[in-house]
């Protein structure tokens, strides 16, 4: 059994990878349901409030200690919040509610591989040829799908390109806030935890200013 553990705790990264996907998409065909009788900007609001109380919450009661944060890694996880949560998941609910929770998840499948190319080009950090491969793999088979035709759907949606788009940015914004994000966690000592405050908290900061330059 201590084996068992021992080898699970090599794959944790992954582990928590998946967890984090299959949340998401939980959480996607929720939003999709909410997003009939709530505006996106409000819907991305709504759930950065509410998941920053949360956070602060359990912030509180596992007694995290909240040590001090270089200026510019700070600025890189809020420009990461505003970016990521603020103007990316908007993207998201906008997409969902023109394609769907399917397609819309499908396309912001992008999000990993624009990750690991911007993490290239900005952080230095190597690729190897299988990973080029599985990106060119990737972006050909969401391509392939985006592009046939599904029976059950209605062949004529003048919003389709539309959705597609708004999810193609809302993968984009998610490549580049996790980028920063990155940067932000190699260059400091903050905690994972920590940073998805900074972060939710950016990007609600952003939507209150959006919702009330719009009011």
């Amino acid at each position: 059994m201590t084996d068992l553990f021992k080898s699970i705790s090599y794959f944790q990264g992954e582990i928590f990878a998946l967890g984090a996907a299959f949340l998401w998409a939980l959480s996607s065909i929720l939003f999709k349901a909410l997003g009939k009788t709530i505006r996106p900007l409000e819907l991305n609001l709504i759930k950065g409030v509410m998941g920053f109380v949360l956070f602060a919450i359990t912030s509180f009661v596992i007694g995290e200690v909240f040590t001090s944060i270089r200026p510019a890694a700070l600025i890189a996880l809020a420009i990461s919040g505003a970016v990521g949560i603020g103007f990316g998941d908007t993207m998201f609910f906008e997409a969902i509610n023109r394609l769907g929770a399917r397609r819309t998840l499908l396309i912001t499948i992008l999000a990993p591989p624009m990750t690991v190319i911007f993490a290239w080009i900005f952080l230095r950090e190597s690729l190897s040829l299988v990973a080029w491969v599985g990106i060119v793999i990737t972006i050909l088979g969401v391509a392939w799908v985006i592009t046939e035709k599904n029976k059950n759907e209605q062949e004529e949606n003048k919003f389709t390109w539309l959705g597609i788009f708004f999810a193609f940015l809302a993968a984009l914004t998610q490549a580049a806030g996790a980028v920063l994000s990155r940067w932000a966690l190699t260059e400091s000592s903050v905690s994972a935890l920590q940073s998805a405050l900074i972060r939710l908290l950016a990007g609600t900061v952003v939507l209150l200013l959006c919702c009330f330059c719009g009011s």
